[in-house]
């Protein structure tokens, strides 16, 4: 941690230089915007215009090749690429994107013989986690009780509507990773939001718990 000394600029205004190592590796040059953000005494400074972080995935076999979009997915990209994808390739093609079609937010934005390239259209800022987790709850708070009418009905076509669900709540939750993922890295996303680090990890074990309690439904 280098120290910086603050020199006054004038009407009033204090000022402190940038890093040059930080500044290069956020791409920050004279003239640039930065976002700055209080978090108590602390002072956050971002980039205003952030590159987009991308995941390139080298086709290996299905399995492995839609459990690295996830991951992708889960570590905040938001740019991912599945390429060397095998020709005709017809069923790796169509399972890769069932799971970029299952996370909220992804599209399928390119798409050729050997490649597959899907963008995360959502804004990070709008999807508040306490409220993704309010709609894990309420999701679940369904399925339980469904789940509890099923069983003392017989009822086959409403314990089906429950595993229905349980991929929803799977979803949501997959979202709500993603987020506080996000604004961990970025702290100006989480002050935006009102909500302290420690308060995104306590959403992350509390939606940890309400996804375990929807797939107790389930079973």
């Amino acid at each position: 941690m280098s120290v910086r000394r603050v020199q006054s600029v004038g009407g009033g205004s204090l000022a402190i230089t940038l890093p040059k190592s930080w500044a290069r590796r956020a791409g920050v040059g004279p003239g640039d915007e930065v976002l700055v953000g209080e978090a108590g005494d602390i002072l956050l400074v971002e980039p205003k215009k952030r590159r987009e972080s991308r995941a390139v995935i080298r086709f290996s076999s299905r399995r492995e090749a839609v459990r690295e979009v996830l991951a992708a997915y889960l570590r905040g990209c938001d740019l991912i690429r599945i390429e060397d994808l095998p020709v005709p390739g017809l069923e790796e093609h169509r399972e890769i994107r069932a799971r970029i079609s299952s996370l909220a937010g992804m599209e399928v934005v390119d798409e050729g013989s050997t490649y597959i390239e899907a963008k995360c259209l959502l804004d990070p800022s709008a999807a508040d986690p306490r409220e993704v987790l309010r709609r894990m709850g309420r999701l679940v708070r369904a399925m339980v009780v469904d789940s509890m009418r099923a069983s003392a009905r017989g009822d086959g076509e409403l314990a089906k509507l429950v595993e229905e669900r349980d991929d929803e709540v799977d979803r949501v939750y997959f979202l709500l990773v993603r987020v506080i993922r996000k604004a961990l890295r970025r702290p100006t996303l989480a002050v935006s939001m009102g909500i302290s680090p420690v308060e995104l990890v306590d959403y992350r074990v509390a939606g940890m718990v309400v996804e375990s309690m929807g797939d107790a439904a389930v079973e």
